[in-house]
């Protein structure tokens, strides 16, 4: 008797056991991010006066160990993604100019780059999901000369014209999240641009 009750005990402690652990199982599934991929393809606003769309603040200063004097700069975009997400998204980027003389403007002596941040909103989701770049410290962007074929949604983006034979000068940068590193591509003056990125879309 004695026996039997001990394995009836037994088994209801390990049954008991067992559904804890699928509870916890299920509830940590449930709150995984679940990732989707989309293509960003943007433009940025351009203030009235300007040339360019990079707003530069004369007041956020910041000195670089060489002596260059760095002027914060603000970029802003906004558009379309599209794919298994689709919805419209802004796009807020924030760094600094570095100039040996800052009343100079051809004196410019690289930049850095502070932060950069997609808000999506997608059409069939409520709210909005923040992507952000986790790692400036990697970011890289320029402009680059290629005589080779771009996918695509890029050529559109960055002027090629059908059946281009010729060269194709774009801008580049990339973008890190916890996907991966991402490399988009834009007009030669960052205007416009186009960038696939695959992000945490919890459900």
């Amino acid at each position: 008797m004695m026996s039997t009750l001990r394995r009836a005990r037994l088994l209801l402690a390990a049954n008991v056991g067992a559904a804890t652990l699928f509870s916890v199982i299920s509830v940590s599934a449930a709150a995984a991010p679940s990732a989707a991929t989309d293509w960003f393809v943007g433009k940025a606003g351009i203030v009235a006066g300007q040339t360019s769309p990079v707003v530069v603040n004369p007041n956020d200063i910041r000195v670089r160990n060489d002596g260059a004097v760095g002027l914060g700069y603000a970029y802003r975009a906004a558009g379309q993604a599209s794919s298994q997400l689709p919805g419209t998204f802004t796009y807020e980027e924030h760094g600094y100019l570095y100039f040996r003389n800052p009343s100079d403007p051809t004196t410019l002596a690289g930049s850095s780059f502070s932060s950069g941040v997609f808000r999506l909103v997608p059409f069939r989701r409520a709210g909005s999901i923040d992507i952000a770049d986790i790692a400036p410290e990697t970011y890289t962007s320029g402009v680059q000369t290629v005589f080779t074929r771009l996918a695509p949604q890029v050529e559109r983006i960055v002027g090629g014209s059908q059946g281009r034979a010729g060269p194709l000068t774009y801008g580049y940068f990339t973008f890190t999240n916890p996907n991966g590193t991402f490399t988009g591509y834009a007009t030669p003056d960052f205007v416009n641009f186009a960038i696939q990125i695959t992000f945490d879309a919890p459900v």
